[in-house]
Parts: C-alpha cells; structure tokens; sequence
C-alpha cells in the first residue's frame, strides 16, 4: 500500500523502528557470545525487555483497526514473551543466566550448554526481523518472493528453538519462585483464597499453555504456510 495517510505513515516508521531494534538486539547477542553464554542477557537484556513490552502496542493496533490482525489472537502471540521477560527474567534474573548441563558429561563439561536465554534471543530476534521485513516490504506494495518463503518457512526452525529456550528459562526459575513465594497468594487472608505462582507457572505455563498447545500452533503455521506459498510448486513472484 502506498504511504499515503497518517496512519499508514505511522505503521510504516513503528514497522522500520521495530527492525532496526530487533536487529540490534541480534548484533549484541552474536558480538557478545565470545565472553560467554551468560553476557548476552548482561549486554541485551533490559533492550529485549523494552522491545517485548512495546510490542502490546500491537495489541493497540489491532484493536483501533490500524492493522486487520484479531486483537485476542495478536494479545495470545506476545503474551507468552511479555509473560517471560517480566514474571521470570525480570523477577529471576539467574533463570538467564544458569547452566543447562547434560547428565553424565560432568560439571565442567561443555560450558557452553548455558544457552538458554541467548538462544531465546536470537530466535526471537531472527523471527521479528524477518515478520517486520516483510510488513516493510508489504506496506511498500512489493514483497519479494524470497522474504515471503523466509517469512512462512523460518518457523520450523525458529519456533522450536524458542519454545524449548522459553520452557528451560521458565524451568530454571522454579526452584527460586517456590523457595520465595514471589507472586503468591497464601492463605489465611481476608479472602479465603490461595495462588501459588510455582504451580502456576509450572502446570498452567509450562505443561499447558506450553507443551500442550504448541503442536497445534506449529501445525497451524505449517497450514498458513501451504496457503502462503501454495506448495512446493508456488511460482515466484
């Protein structure tokens, strides 16, 4: 679409803003790898905490009908981020910076296993370049074929190496949660009810909105991706 009104201009500079960001965050993630896996939350994390809370405007977006996109849909796909950026990094910042360590290998073996938030990062990272290259390109009125096939086939990559990065992130931040009772609301009190954010944050977070959810979400990209690129036999743009 051409630029041609306020809100397409303003979409267009969210849009530009959005890759530049995300693609900073990427450049801090890579240049900050040689001093170890537990620098990259030190150097990008309170830019990839920004970023993940800005990206509600799009919720915004959606519900002010800047953008066609469901706001309850749009609200479900940044959640989960915003979810992990707040209520476990923020609140347990060890959780990104802690060792995932393979049975058996011992404890100084492979150091680099500590990967979990760096590479929750960069998936992150490559999959929201690749979304705002694409809207760039739309809202110009020209996308081309390659970034399309990028935008609709990255996932089979991207999406399992982010949730299994998100699931250790949230793993590891457990035992702190339950030992603190951070976020909980214990009984007795005044309304004779009990919440405890671990179980939370266990079996409603990671076994259910995680583990049980994520199969139909990957098939139902795999499913946009057929009527995106129309098959193996898709002609270029």
């Amino acid at each position: 679409m051409a630029l041609s009104t306020p809100k397409d201009v303003y979409l267009f500079a969210y849009t530009l803003a959005q890759l530049a960001a995300t693609g900073y965050v990427l450049y801090l993630a890579f240049s900050s790898f040689s001093d170890g896996p537990s620098a990259v939350y030190a150097v990008a994390g309170d830019l990839v905490r920004l970023l993940q809370t800005l990206s509600l405007l799009e919720v915004m977006h959606a519900v002010f009908g800047l953008v066609r996109s469901n706001p309850f849909n749009t609200l479900v796909q940044i959640s989960s981020r915003v979810y992990v950026v707040w209520f476990i990094i923020n609140a347990v910042p060890s959780a990104a910076t802690k060792v995932l360590r393979i049975p058996y290998l011992g404890d100084d073996a492979h150091p680099l296993l500590g990967l979990s938030y760096a590479t929750m990062v960069i998936a992150w990272g490559f999959a929201e370049t690749i979304r705002y290259t694409y809207y760039a390109c739309s809202m110009l009125g020209s996308v081309p074929y390659f970034v399309k096939w990028v935008r609709y086939t990255a996932f089979y990559v991207l999406y399992p190496l982010g949730i299994s990065s998100e699931l250790t992130v949230c793993y590891f931040a457990n035992p702190t949660l339950r030992s603190t009772g951070m976020f909980s609301y214990r009984m007795p009190n005044a309304w004779n009810f009990d919440f405890d954010f671990a179980f939370f944050n266990t079996y409603c977070v990671m076994l259910v909105a995680y583990v049980a959810f994520s199969p139909m979400l990957y098939t139902h990209m795999m499913s946009q991706r057929k009527k995106a690129l129309g098959g193996a036999k898709a002609k270029k743009q």
